[in-house]
C-alpha cells in the first residue's frame, strides 16, 4: 500500500497521522510556489486568475455553473447577452476576493 498517494481516501490509511506526510508535500509545494511568484513578473496576472477560477468554483459548489469565459467577459462589461443570476453571482463573489474591482460608472 502506497501511503503517499494523494488518491487514496482517509479511510485507507491504516494510522491517523499518515496522511499528514502528504499534507506537509501540498503546504511545503505551495510555500515554494507562493515564493517563486512573489519576484515574478507574471504574479498579478496569476493572483488575478485564480481570483477569477475561484468565483466559478465557488458557485459550482452551490450547485450553478458559470462560464469562466463567461465572468471574463461580464467582468469586462464585454458580453452580449444578458447575464444570469448565477453570473452576477459569480461577480459579487469576485469582488468580495478582492479580484475585480467595483464597477465604475460611465457617463454623467
Amino acid at each position: 500500500m502506497n501511503l503517499a498517494s494523494p488518491l487514496r481516501g482517509a479511510s485507507d490509511w491504516p494510522l491517523p497521522g499518515a496522511p499528514l506526510g502528504v499534507l506537509a508535500a501540498a503546504e511545503d509545494a505551495l510555500a515554494r510556489l507562493d515564493e517563486r511568484l512573489r519576484s515574478s513578473p507574471i504574479a498579478e496576472g496569476f493572483v488575478s486568475r485564480t481570483h477569477f477560477q475561484d468565483a466559478c468554483a465557488s458557485l459550482w459548489l452551490a450547485g450553478e455553473l458559470v462560464s469562466l469565459e463567461d465572468l471574463v467577459l461580464h467582468d469586462a462589461r464585454m458580453d452580449i447577452r444578458s447575464p444570469t443570476h448565477a453570473l452576477t453571482r459569480a461577480q459579487a463573489v469576485l469582488r468580495a476576493a478582492g479580484g475585480s474591482p467595483a464597477p465604475r460608472r460611465i457617463g454623467p
